[in-house]
């Protein structure tokens, strides 16, 4: 391999990243929840409510199984799987 090669292997990593995690934050992020509020009508706020902590009990209900799954894969076998 070139070393003209790497620079752009890293130049798309970094660039999916960057689309990946902006996808992300829209999706899930403030956006996401002002257009709950708006389809919420009257209920907006318990719209809100009710996702964001769905959201919260489900990162804390598989916190702990994720993180003892990674503890026991090794370091090249976890980014295939994409935990």
């Amino acid at each position: 391999p070139q070393e003209g090669d790497y620079r752009r292997n890293i130049r798309n990593i970094f660039t999916a990243l960057f689309s990946v995690t902006s996808v992300q934050q829209i999706t899930l992020g403030p956006l996401f929840d002002a257009y709950l509020l708006n389809i919420g009508g009257q209920n907006g706020n318990m719209l809100v409510g009710a996702v964001e902590s769905t959201r919260g009990l489900l990162q804390l209900a598989l916190a702990f199984p994720i993180g003892a799954l990674s503890d026991k894969m090794s370091r090249v076998r976890l980014p295939k799987y994409d935990l």
